[in-house]
C-alpha cells in the first residue's frame, strides 16, 4: 500500500516509488503524513507529498501533485496534470486548471482562478477572485490585487504588483517592479517596462509601450 511506502522515496520521488511498490498506476499515492478530507476527490495517479492538507470538497485531477505542506481549502479544484508546489495555499473555492503551476509559497485567494498550463512562480499573492489566464505568467513575489484579469498569454513580472480590479489583455506584459494601479486596463500585446508606474484607472492601448521607470497618472490614456 501507499502508506507502507518509505517517505523519502515518497518525498523525492513519489511516481517511481509507487511503481517501485508495484501498484498500478490508476492509484493515487498519498504520504502517510497528509491529510486528506473523507469528502475529497483524488484522482488516478495524482501525488500528495508529506504535510500536505485536503479540506472537503476538494477535487484533485489526475496525475496532479500536491506538494510538501501545500494546503488545499474546501471546494478548491486542481486539474490534471497540474502541480501544487511546496506550501503554496489555494483559498476556498479556488481553480487551477490542466497542467497549471502554483509555485512554492505562493497563495491565491478565495475564488481565484488560474487557467490551463498557466505558472506562477514562488511567493506571489493573487488574490480574492483573481483569475490567470491560459497560459499567462506570474513572476515571483509579484502581486495581483482582488479581481485582476490577466488574459491568455499575459505575462506579470518578478515583484511587479497590480492593483485591485487590474485587466492586462492578450499577451501583454508588466515587466520587474511595475506597479499597476486599482481598475487600470491594458491592452493586448502592450508593455509596461520595468520599474515603470501606472496609476488608477489609466488605460494602456493595445501595443502600446510604457518605458522602463515612467510615470503614467491616474486617468490617463496611453496609445
Amino acid at each position: 500500500m501507499a502508506s507502507e511506502l518509505p517517505v523519502e522515496d515518497a518525498r523525492t520521488h513519489p511516481r517511481r516509488a509507487l511503481q517501485a511498490a508495484g501498484e498500478p498506476a490508476s492509484d493515487p499515492l498519498l504520504h502517510p503524513l497528509a491529510t486528506v478530507h473523507p469528502s475529497a476527490t483524488v484522482g488516478p495517479a495524482a501525488v500528495v507529498m508529506e504535510g500536505a492538507m485536503i479540506g472537503p470538497g476538494v477535487t484533485v485531477g489526475s496525475r496532479a501533485t500536491v506538494g510538501e505542506g501545500a494546503i488545499l481549502r474546501p471546494d478548491s479544484r486542481v486539474g490534471e496534470y497540474a502541480t501544487v508546489d511546496a506550501y503554496a495555499t489555494v483559498g476556498s473555492g479556488g481553480e487551477i486548471g490542466p497542467g497549471a503551476v502554483l509555485g512554492k509559497y505562493s497563495t491565491m485567494g478565495t475564488g481565484a482562478k488560474l487557467g490551463a498550463q498557466a505558472r506562477v512562480a514562488e511567493r506571489a499573492r493573487v488574490r480574492r477572485g483573481a483569475h490567470v489566464g491560459d497560459r499567462a505568467v506570474v513572476g515571483n513575489r509579484a502581486t495581483l490585487g482582488r479581481g485582476v484579469l490577466l488574459e491568455h498569454g499575459a505575462v506579470v513580472g518578478n515583484r511587479a504588483t497590480l492593483g485591485n480590479l487590474a485587466r492586462v489583455g492578450v499577451e501583454a506584459e508588466v515587466e520587474l517592479r511595475a506597479q499597476v494601479g486599482g481598475s487600470t486596463t491594458i491592452g493586448s500585446g502592450a508593455r509596461i517596462g520595468k520599474r515603470a508606474r501606472v496609476g488608477q484607472r489609466a488605460r494602456i492601448g493595445r501595443h502600446a509601450v510604457v518605458a522602463s521607470r515612467a510615470v503614467v497618472r491616474d486617468g490617463d490614456v496611453v496609445w
